[in-house]
């Protein structure tokens, strides 16, 4: 992993290598930060998110049970991980060691989670791609209930 300054777009170091250890990825995705500064990457083929501090050093490892593809934060400190091939949305608790619970929405293609952000008011934005050749954009309330759907992002 490569790391920059947010404000002038410096080179500030890098960590990580290609693998399945303690400070290895195989296909890491996305990527946030928590309120403590910690940079927690999504690392697909291995199956979890590792958590690193602002200098690279390895802090933990949550394991999640399919290929993580994006992580982000919520105003909780809650930690939501997209999983790609289980269709759905694991939570963490904020110190990364508890796996709390698990959301969805199948009903209105919620297949494949690929990216998820979360706003300051909480609310959940969550990407996903299905077997259709088309995208969607899911917008759900801080309790996960569905607010908004977007479509056709993607031609068929």
């Amino acid at each position: 992993m490569v790391y920059f300054s947010a404000t002038t777009g410096q080179y500030i170091g890098q960590f990580g290598s290609h693998g399945n250890g303690i400070g290895q990825f195989s296909n890491p995705r996305g990527m946030s930060t928590d309120s403590k500064g910690n940079i927690l990457i999504a690392d697909y083929c291995n199956k979890r998110v590792q958590v690193f501090k602002e200098d690279g050093t390895f802090v933990q490892v949550m394991q999640c049970d399919g290929n993580a593809t994006d992580v982000a934060v919520d105003n909780e400190g809650k930690i939501h991980v997209t999983i790609w091939n289980q269709l759905h949305v694991q939570v963490f608790s904020p110190d990364s060691r508890t796996h709390l619970y698990t959301y969805n929405n199948r009903a209105v293609n919620f297949n494949y989670p690929t990216g998820i952000a979360i706003n300051d008011e909480g609310y959940i934005f969550v990407a996903v791609y299905n077997s259709y050749n088309k995208s969607y954009l899911h917008i759900l309330s801080p309790d996960m209930k569905q607010v908004n759907s977007i479509s056709g992002l993607l031609g068929a």
